[in-house]
């Protein structure tokens, strides 16, 4: 039993940590797109 637990907590570990570099990813690229805005303007 304390296997199956470790694994789905690894599991979700991954899921969040995958979220996070989205969403870094994310914020990463608008800002890049914001200050490739401000040249052209």
């Amino acid at each position: 039993m304390p296997n199956i637990a470790l694994t789905t907590q690894t599991h979700e570990k991954n899921i969040v940590m995958s979220l996070f570099q989205k969403l870094e990813y994310y914020i990463f690229c608008k800002k890049l797109n914001n200050s490739r805005f401000g040249t052209i303007l």
